[in-house]
């Protein structure tokens, strides 16, 4: 068995044997220490100027020297995120060799990369250093012990484009940010590593041992009550208020990009992933006429303006939102029944969205076909939505008899739902062309606005366009407030 990740099948694990002169995670007395391709190997002859170390003697320069992807772009993108630190202990890219990973596992393949478990031998760099600080410090344990994590080995990233750079940036940016209002940040993005075999580069992130949201409902949909879906839905627009104050569109908001952390499977929260990756890295997909017009996601959760051609917005972000909502209701995922193909794409362009099971809470059913509307004006903000979700998680755990009607829905939905989606669950047949995995959509047919009034959609699921119409005079802010009875929203998220 080679030590590369395309020798790995689903049912196989790679063990890779430890080198014996992989560096172990404590240093020497009176020793500096580069990280850089070596992990944490001592620098014992460090003679830089005290400006380039930290107070623990972490050297700066000799971790961003070592640094040599073999791509000038990603060492470039790398050494700018070590430049930027001034402790061992910030948040900076490593190169991290293949060798330093043990006991990999596959456990997914999307459009666009391809998602391995793997043990990381010398284990991710400490928040905090102890021990007495300065140069003479003996800097014990800098390192925690080996740990989990997830590899995303990008499919033909061997000459990665500049746009694709781009994009990665903007997710090690995302992976940065944190709400000031929740403990809850996204997923940590520790390094970029390489498969020997193919050349293509790997992303290394935290692992999330629960997996995704759609895993979960998948599982236990059932066991699942409403004070824990609202959770997850207030860590998931957190996250996406977060991204979206910092100027990010996360382009690709699907049940299986929120992954779900935590010790206990009850007792998780919920991060999103992959914030603007679902793209293709080689260049030429960059550079073909078309570019620019092509759609890249998963069918369901796209906004029509998206699948038109109109590209990805914070707008667009809380449509996928409202869907997302709908599955957390069902536990189904979206038009599973169907294939995922120019006759869908269409049908969601005139006004079809996923089915509200019987007894869906009214307030949040609303809310849902709200977000889901054709017209990007009309949907709701993420600070707007993180509000109500907050205001719903404080209803379900209050015993006031004036909001008592709004959490009785939802103890009502507690109780009814739960079996009649299980029945539904059972006889569903999924088509095997329903997609959930992000790709290429080309849809000739939808780009040509004039078919879309001509078209006539048919079926069980929903027509939302009767609920709001484009000539509403009435603001977006104004229709939740009005419908929902809410305070006016001017609180600081």
């Amino acid at each position: 068995m080679g030590n590369s990740l395309t020798s790995i099948n689903n049912s196989q694990y790679i063990n890779i044997p430890i080198p014996r002169n992989l560096p172990t995670t404590s240093l020497q007395p009176q020793s500096f220490f580069s990280p850089g391709s070596s992990s944490n190997q001592p620098s014992l002859h460090c003679k830089h100027v005290q400006k380039y170390l930290d107070i623990d003697g972490w050297c700066k320069k000799c971790t961003m020297k070592s640094v040599n992807t073999g791509h000038q772009g990603l060492d470039k993108l790398i050494r700018h995120t070590q430049s930027k630190s001034s402790s061992w202990t910030d948040a900076f890219l490593e190169w991290i060799p293949f060798e330093s990973f043990r006991d990999i596992q596959k456990i997914g393949d999307g459009g666009f990369g391809v998602v391995y478990r793997a043990t990381w031998i010398q284990g991710r760099r400490k928040d905090r250093l102890k021990g007495k600080k300065g140069r003479n410090n003996k800097m014990q344990d800098m390192r925690t012990s080996p740990i989990n994590v997830t590899l995303k080995c990008i499919k033909n990233s061997q000459e990665m484009s500049d746009e694709y750079l781009k994009k990665l940036k903007s997710y090690y940016k995302s992976s940065l940010i944190q709400s000031r209002k929740r403990m809850q940040q996204l997923l940590k993005f520790y390094g970029i590593s390489q498969d020997p075999s193919t050349g293509e580069y790997i992303l290394v992130t935290q692992y999330a041992i629960h997996g995704s949201l759609r895993l979960l409902l998948h599982r236990h949909f059932s066991s699942f009550r409403w004070t824990e879906k609202i959770w997850w839905l207030c860590d998931i627009i957190s996250n996406l208020l977060t991204l979206h104050k910092a100027g990010i569109v996360h382009g690709n908001i699907h049940s299986g990009n929120v992954l779900q952390i935590g010790d206990l499977t009850r007792e998780t929260t919920s991060a999103l992933s992959d914030t603007g990756l679902n793209y293709p890295a080689s260049p030429s997909f960059y550079g073909t006429e078309t570019f620019t017009t092509n759609v890249y996601g998963v069918l369901p959760y796209l906004a029509p303006e998206v699948i038109l051609g109109k590209g990805v917005s914070k707008r667009s972000d809380i449509y996928s939102i409202g869907i997302l909502m709908i599955e957390i209701l069902t536990g189904i995922p979206p038009f599973s029944h169907r294939p995922h193909d120019d006759k869908l794409a269409l049908e969601i362009c005139q006004g079809l969205r996923p089915e509200l099971a019987e007894g869906t809470p009214k307030v949040y059913g609303e809310l849902a076909k709200h977000c889901c509307c054709t017209d990007p004006s009309m949907r709701p903000t993420a600070k707007q939505l993180l509000y109500i979700f907050n205001h719903w998680w404080s209803l379900m755990n209050t015993d006031e008899s004036e909001i008592y009607q709004i959490k009785n829905s939802f103890l009502s939905a507690d109780k009814l739902i739960p079996d009649i989606i299980e029945e539904k669950r059972i006889m569903a047949i999924k088509s095997d062309e329903a997609i959930y995995t992000s790709r290429l959509l080309q849809f000739q047919n939808v780009l040509d606005r004039r078919n879309i009034s001509n078209y006539s959609t048919s079926g069980s699921t929903t027509n939302y366009e009767g609920i709001i119409t484009n000539n509403e005079s009435i603001s977006s802010s104004q229709f939740l407030l009005l419908d929902l009875n809410l305070p006016d929203i001017t609180i600081d998220l």
